[in-house]
């Protein structure tokens, strides 16, 4: 439906992010009117896309909706000897149970398959990057990528009251993937290089999560509130099922590439790789407006329990991490169409250990501050200028 692009580190809802920010997609949901869309896309390298869209209803009365999203691309790659390969299935139901309660589900399943050169750029000498074509593949033709996705949605709502509404949302993702890449070396001033097995075998990736919100609009005197308390969780579990880097190396040249069959494909070695990742997280955040909605308070606390292991090579390392984090922000509307603001925000970030050194390091943290004033020109054009610091 959209992707939204949340700047900061945005700690008190989201957890554990890094502290630029997030992309959050929204998924198109079921709706009351029905319809069917199907569209064909054709563009340079051989490119065909086909998509569909079908919406409607499973009730009489409307109360079961559903909505199914396919979509089918294939073509050649920008570069020599490449190609790229997408499927992708989203099917889900929505039971509205009652006028005030109401349940959606649905599956998400990707597969992609793409030539392993067009994940990667060129590569430079001593004197910076190497003039050549964007469509040279200094890899070998046979070196590919494989990811395949599902993942199992369920989210329900439920509102006590105009004021009062409680929803939650858990996710299952199941991913894996394989790949078969080489690793290129720098060139040299005759643009030789070399390349080496780089990827890994049997990747998978399970990861659980969820999250409980209860919100709330009440009063206390001249100040209106709108109230959030919630919990959530989050477990990953992931192999590799062996980094695999190294071999015997595949002369070549940038100018000239060798594509025959890299002799790395059958002597390279082999690491393991595995990590689990659990965080649990509780948080409340109350916004206040008060002076007729012309000044916004917003102040939020968060707590966080991460529990990290991972596993590298011959050796493992684990750590506990526990931290809490607020924000708080303030805006005063000077006029109707102009505002000034300022805000504090925390960020609480990855776990940093050292398991072939045995060695743990603080969890990364980061903070900022931001100061601004926006100016709405007219209902759809508007100015926000800021400043604002950011460290982590």
């Amino acid at each position: 439906e959209r992707v939204e692009v949340l700047k900061g580190p945005s700690a008190i809802m989201y957890g554990r992010i890094e502290p630029g920010g997030m992309i959050n997609r929204v998924s198109k949901k079921p709706q009351a009117e029905e319809f069917t869309k199907l569209q064909q896309q054709i563009g340079s390298e051989n490119y065909f896309r086909t998509t569909l869209d079908t919406n409607g209803t499973l009730a009489a009365d409307q109360t079961l909706l559903y909505r199914i999203n396919l979509a089918a691309e294939n073509s050649d790659g920008f570069k020599d000897d490449t190609e790229n390969k997408r499927i992708y299935i989203a099917p889900q139901i929505e039971w509205h149970a009652t006028e005030k309660t109401s349940v959606r589900t649905g599956v998400e399943y990707q597969e992609n398959d793409r030539s392993w050169a067009l994940t990667y750029g060129t590569i430079g000498n001593a004197n910076g990057p190497v003039d050549v074509p964007i469509s040279t593949n200094l890899h070998d033709k046979d070196d590919n990528y494989q990811d395949d996705s599902t993942s199992w949605f369920l989210t329900w709502n439920h509102e006590f009251n105009e004021n009062w509404n409680l929803q939650q949302r858990i996710t299952y993702v199941d991913r894996s993937s394989v790949a078969q890449g080489s690793l290129l070396s720098a060139a040299d001033l005759a643009g030789n290089y070399t390349r080496t097995y780089w990827g890994w075998d049997d990747e998978e990736a399970q990861i659980a999560s969820t999250n409980l919100d209860l919100t709330g609009k009440f009063s206390t005197g001249a100040i209106d509130h709108t109230l959030l308390v919630g919990i959530d969780y989050f477990d990953e579990d992931y192999d590799s099922g062996g980094w695999a880097s190294g071999g015997t190396a595949q002369p070549s040249n940038v100018f000239n590439p060798n594509h025959n069959d890299a002799p790395y494909d059958l002597n390279h070695p082999s690491s393991k790789y595995w990590y689990t990742n659990k965080n649990t997280g509780a948080y409340v955040q109350d916004q206040m407006a008060m002076l007729d909605d012309r000044l916004h308070v917003m102040v939020g606390l968060r707590y966080d329990d991460a529990d990290y292991y991972n596993f590298f090579g011959a050796s493992g390392l684990g750590t506990r991490d526990k931290q809490t984090t607020w924000r708080g922000g303030i805006l005063y509307k000077v006029i109707p169409t102009a505002s000034i603001y300022a805000s504090y925000v925390e960020g609480f970030g990855s776990p940093n250990t050292s398991a072939q050194a045995g060695v743990k390091f603080d969890p990364q943290t980061s903070n900022q501050y931001e100061i601004g004033t926006k100016i709405e020109l007219t209902p759809a054009v508007g100015i926000t200028v800021a400043a604002f610091q950011l460290v982590k």
